[in-house]
């Protein structure tokens, strides 16, 4: 059994700064909540996971607006989007499973246009992977200024 690694425990991203590492751990347990209260629609394992249902969003949102325990509306539209941008979401939706609602209820099938969007993106994620990364340029500095002047100019005396 495959394990959905967005639903991790966040460790080793020391190489990116402060501002996206503290979004990326406020997503991942944003996931997590979502994945106790749904725990059908966003599973923790990678077989189980099926393409969410058009307009998954507002039912989301509709269905946490009275609970306080809720994070935000802008947290948990962060975490979705990561999640449905998450490669076994993507594999999922490029194998054709059908959508589901919260509950793990099918919805209905997906549009074969969506799923050849998806398998799309699987190729486009390969070629970039494949693609060599190019190293970084070294910075040229200036060259030393002299330390003594070329020409030097006198005042006239008068």
């Amino acid at each position: 059994m495959a394990r959905v690694r967005l639903l991790e425990p966040q460790r080793g991203n020391e190489n990116r700064d402060t501002v996206k590492r503290n979004q990326l751990h406020e997503n991942r347990i944003t996931l997590r909540w979502m994945a106790k209260r749904w725990p059908k629609a966003f599973p923790d394992d990678t077989n189980r996971i099926h393409p969410l249902m058009i307009g998954i969003r507002e039912v989301i949102l509709d269905a946490v607006k009275d609970d306080p325990s809720a994070p935000s509306a802008d947290l948990l539209l962060r975490a979705l989007q990561m999640w449905t941008k998450s490669a076994p979401y993507v594999h999922a939706a490029a194998h054709g499973n059908p959508r589901v609602d919260l509950d793990g209820n099918v919805v209905s099938e997906l549009d074969p246009k969506h799923q050849q969007f998806a398998k799309g993106l699987i190729d486009r994620r390969k070629q970039r992977a494949a693609t060599p990364v190019k190293p970084a340029a070294v910075p040229v500095s200036p060259p030393k200024a002299f330390t003594r002047p070329l020409l030097s100019l006198r005042r006239a005396q008068a």
